[in-house]
């Protein structure tokens, strides 16, 4: 996690993600056009399994 965090900072990146998996990267990228209902009650879901 922490050479992800340095190797992003080298690039100029602002927002770096470590230890997901693509899937889980294609939903955070989705977080900015979605409800905050719906974004809540995904979350909740993915909590409670």
């Amino acid at each position: 996690m922490a050479q992800a965090g340095y190797d992003g900072l080298l690039a100029g990146k602002l927002d770096v993600i470590a230890g997901v998996t693509l899937a889980q990267k294609l939903m955070l990228l989705t977080v900015p056009f979605v409800s905050k209902k719906m974004l809540l009650r995904q979350i909740r879901e993915m909590q409670e399994v």
